[in-house]
């Protein structure tokens, strides 16, 4: 379900096949990866029970958190880079000092695995998204519940917040509506709900001026195990774009920072592709290979993409 990569990613620059460093270090499957705000930082999440926090430019490990009891299914920064959140399959969310390592909440309040996490754009609030079939909403200070979002009828696999903070979307295996829904994240109240997909949602994420949302899915309208990206208007629901050229599962979606290119990734039998879209464009600029035992995941980092 989420990205697995054995005990090693690796970051790729698009279209070049270049290899900048291939970091090994965890025990079992790494599960997600994510750049610190000013791009100097990689921290990994894996099935080691681990968070590593590695020197993006020379592959060194800064820090190793140990503490969670299950795996580490998802990673985020903080907006100032300065706390990291984990979610992890013993049903607790962590915060951890990004700079000492230390432990700074332990947010419980799930009955299963919490597969997501996301800060919202002031630093001020933490999602995160479970199998208990729930959405929670922390305040990142001080660890308090804010709001439990019911409303999905099955796992909650990702969540992201809107540039302006004021929505939150979720997506869901929900069973036979495998459905997105937006959220007001003052109030709980449900904005929309999208239905379209015929597979699991894996993944969501706005576009950099919010009028757009992404989400990824396993999708087998096309051929059996394929996965399909949906792009759709956030204040109406309607659907702009559907892009079919995975072959596999799509596990992961991201925007460029001027919001005109969205990566996407997905898992093939024999390896893993990303393409890119011109947002709003149904145009494959994509996909290019990557080798095989490459991580699902699709990061935007500087001008490139970042591949876990």
């Amino acid at each position: 379900m989420m990205s697995m990569v054995g005990e090693q990613f690796a970051d790729w620059v698009p279209g070049g096949d270049c290899l900048l460093q291939t970091l090994e270090g965890h025990s079992y499957s790494v599960r997600a990866v994510v750049f610190s705000p000013d791009g100097r930082v990689l921290a990994s999440a894996s099935d080691d029970e681990m968070v590593k926090l590695w020197d993006a430019s020379t592959g060194a490990v800064l820090q190793t958190f140990k503490g969670h009891s299950g795996g580490v299914n998802a990673v985020a920064f903080s907006p100032d880079g300065n706390v990291l959140a984990s979610a992890s399959g013993d049903e607790t969310v962590k915060l951890w000092d990004a700079n000492t390592g230390a432990v700074l909440q332990t947010l419980k309040g799930h009955s299963g695995w919490v597969n997501a996490v996301a800060f919202s754009p002031d630093g001020n609030v933490l999602a995160s998204a479970s199998d208990d079939e729930t959405v929670k909403l922390w305040d990142a200070n001080t660890g308090a519940v804010l709001q439990t979002l019911k409303g999905h009828s099955s796992w909650v696999q990702a969540v992201a917040f809107s540039p302006d903070g004021k929505v939150l979307a979720s997506a869901s295996d929900d069973e036979s509506h495998e459905t997105v829904k937006l959220w007001d994240a003052s109030t709980g109240a449900v904005l929309q709900t999208f239905k379209g997909h015929s597979g699991w949602a894996n993944a969501v994420a706005f576009s950099p001026d919010g009028k757009m949302l992404a989400s990824a899915s396993s999708d087998q309208t096309v051929k059996p195990w394929g996965g399909m990206v949906k792009l759709w208007d956030a204040s109406t629901g309607a659907v702009l774009q559907i892009f079919e050229g995975h072959s596999s599962w799509v596990q992961a979606v991201a925007f460029s920072p001027d919001g005109k290119v969205l990566a996407s990734a997905s898992g093939r039998q024999y390896g893993q592709a990303v393409g890119q879209y011109r947002s709003g464009v149904a145009d494959i600029q994509g996909p290019f290979e990557l080798g095989p035992g490459r991580s699902l995941l699709a990061r935007w980092q500087g001008t490139g993409v970042g591949l876990g």
